[in-house]
């Protein structure tokens, strides 16, 4: 096992052969451009772009289980499911599932070769966010190069890769022939965590590890006394309740609905992402980790009075308190 402050082989390898193979039937079809991930919000979209369309990829697993979708998704009202060509690859589905962990996004990403990726970062990925990223060359090459910061690194095929995707990183093939990779974005359980080296987790413990939540399951009519409506300072909805810069000014009606089977987040009045229970009267985002998690306190009355959201990195985390009230029909009933 080979290690740095950046990258990580891990102790397990994969039959690249077969990987390859499956490969194949995958290849048939129209792989689309790599794709950065839109939150649906009442503001404009805000994203970066890192490559100039070369770059491509497949979902095995995605929001709302689409093959095409080569995003890695975010907070919304579909969960992760697993796309209807994993079963066609029977061996990437034995691969995905050696980690015992829930994953988000499985994707396979092409570089062309003389293709590359500029360099970026990759936000809310690490140990302190609840999620990593983790690599499985398939098809690669000598003249395959990553570099992190100014490290750089070739991953050989069948090999899985752990790299902290939010430092600043890019990728270059420097070759004539496709370099294709499967990325796994995964929540930390104990048992991924046993993948890696003992003092490697002490370290990362030292600042925090979140780790995934189990869902404790409500149905319709536990959710109901959730149900309730609050203001939200406009600029908060940008940042998914991260931050109030003011550069939106005033309020938006702000509302927890049920939505479906689901308890959603709804900004003025459209649903933006819905609510996954997890205890005590706490949530996490749909489509997201542990680093976010949203509170509904019931009031004396049994009606929600207060909207906590708690944004979380590591063992750091900061409060947003909203005061809330039940919809206005069931104060007047």
């Amino acid at each position: 096992m080979s290690s740095s402050n950046h990258c990580l082989k891990l102790p397990l390898s994969f039959d690249a052969v077969r990987l390859r193979q499956e490969l194949g039937t995958l290849l048939q079809l129209d792989w689309p451009p790599e794709a950065p991930f839109i939150m649906e919000t009442p503001f404009a979209a805000k994203t970066l772009t890192y490559h100039d369309g070369k770059w491509k990829g497949l979902a095995l697993r995605s929001q709302g289980g689409y093959w095409a979708r080569t995003d890695p998704g975010g907070p919304g009202l579909q969960c992760f499911t697993d796309s209807d060509v994993l079963d066609q690859v029977p061996y990437f589905r034995e691969v995905i599932d050696t980690l015992n962990c829930d994953k988000r996004s499985v994707r396979l990403l092409m570089l062309p070769g003389g293709a590359e990726v500029a360099t970026h970062v990759d936000p809310y990925h690490g140990f302190k966010f609840g999620q990593i990223r983790l690599h499985c060359p398939i098809v690669t090459h000598p003249g395959v190069k990553m570099y992190f910061e100014d490290h750089e690194y070739h991953w050989s095929a069948g090999e899985l890769w752990y790299a902290d995707f939010g430092r600043p990183h890019s990728v270059k093939n420097m070759g004539s022939s496709n370099r294709v990779h499967l990325v796994i974005d995964a929540l930390i359980s104990p048992e991924l965590l046993r993948h890696f080296p003992a003092e490697f987790v002490d370290e990362q413990s030292r600042t925090g590890i979140l780790m995934q939540q189990q869902v404790v399951p409500l149905d319709v009519s536990q959710l109901r006394k959730y149900v309730c409506e609050f203001k939200v300072p406009a600029a908060l909805i940008q940042g998914i309740f991260e931050t109030d810069d003011g550069s939106v000014p005033g309020e938006l009606d702000g509302a927890i609905q049920i939505h479906g089977s689901q308890l959603a987040v709804c900004i003025a009045g459209t649903p933006l992402f819905g609510l996954v229970p997890v205890g005590d009267h706490r949530f996490t985002l749909t489509g997201w980790t542990p680093e976010r998690l949203v509170e509904l306190h019931p009031g004396p009355d049994g009606h929600v009075d207060t909207v906590i959201l708690q944004l979380r990195s590591g063992r750091n985390e900061s409060t947003i308190r909203l005061a809330a009230r039940a919809p206005a029909h069931e104060m007047s009933a």
